[in-house]
């Protein structure tokens, strides 16, 4: 019989809310500056969409994918979803695709509180969760960032949200 021994490296979540687009531009350019090959950077947001602009949804989130291809330099993980909690959420970087798991049909995200059930399960408390939501609600963005504890460089994370 052979025995295999697994290690995993301690991993570290980091969720913050950023205000506006042009702050999460300046800390994503920061994160690619200082980028190591264990950091994986997810962002939601809200797009605001008007009843009245419905009818553009797919061009908009056209523009959405190329604006992120753009600024990620890379082609992301990107998605959208009619949440109950924000409206419609979009979600770029690996997140993307927990959210769109489907549980009895449904995207998760599309779940009701399935976006705080996801935020809890990375770590967030009641508090901290309901937080997160009631910022994307109010137009801002969270950045998620996983990385192992080994490479994480305190400097770079001092503007996290604190409570």
């Amino acid at each position: 019989m052979n025995t295999v021994s697994l290690h995993s490296e301690e991993k570290s979540i980091h969720i913050q809310i950023v205000d506006s687009m042009p702050e999460v531009v300046a800390l994503l350019e920061d994160n690619i500056k200082h980028k190591t090959k264990s950091l994986h950077t997810s962002i939601l947001g809200k797009l605001n969409i008007s009843e009245t602009k419905k009818h553009q949804l797919e061009a908009i989130i056209d523009k959405q994918k190329q604006t992120w291809k753009r600024i990620l330099k890379s082609q992301p993980n990107f998605n959208y979803h009619n949440t109950a909690e924000v409206g419609i959420l979009f979600s770029v970087g690996p997140i993307s695709k927990i959210l769109a798991n489907k549980v009895n049909g449904k995207a998760i995200a599309e779940l009701s509180n399935g976006i705080y059930g996801v935020l809890r399960g990375l770590g967030a408390s009641e508090f901290q969760a309901a937080s997160y939501i009631k910022a994307l609600q109010n137009d801002r963005f969270i950045i998620i960032q996983r990385e192992s504890l080994e490479g994480i460089d305190k400097k770079h994370f001092s503007r996290l949200y604190k409570y």
